[in-house]
């Protein structure tokens, strides 16, 4: 099936933001299950947490998908959670919105940067 210029860039996009939903998914099904048992002290690393904030530091300037990526890593772990629904999410999208405020004002880092 040969597709028009204009719909590959939006099937393109699609299937993007369906492989990082995917992706969290799992991840967060992961942590929520199996790396529950590896406590130390009684605490566990938020894995999905670290991942979105490798996504925002990583991802260009000009995009947003950083945003879509934390709702979507919120809205797993309270849906996998015990604790008050939207406070992960509440959680990941500030933290997002504070990496990308940062990283636009303070920091420039010249090898991200496009010539």
């Amino acid at each position: 099936m040969c597709l028009p210029d204009r719909h590959t860039g939006a099937l393109i996009l699609m299937i993007k933001f369906i492989l990082i939903t995917i992706f969290f998914y799992f991840l967060t099904l992961f942590q929520t299950s199996f790396l529950v048992h590896f406590a130390v002290f009684g605490r566990t690393l938020n894995f999905v947490a670290f991942a979105v904030i490798l996504w925002n530091i990583f991802e260009r300037k000009e995009n947003s998908r950083g945003f879509y990526v934390a709702g979507m890593a919120g809205l797993f772990l309270d849906i996998f959670s015990t604790g008050f629904i939207g406070a992960n999410f509440a959680t990941l999208i500030i933290v997002s919105a504070l990496i990308k405020f940062l990283l636009k004002r303070y920091v420039k880092i010249p090898f991200f940067e496009e010539s």
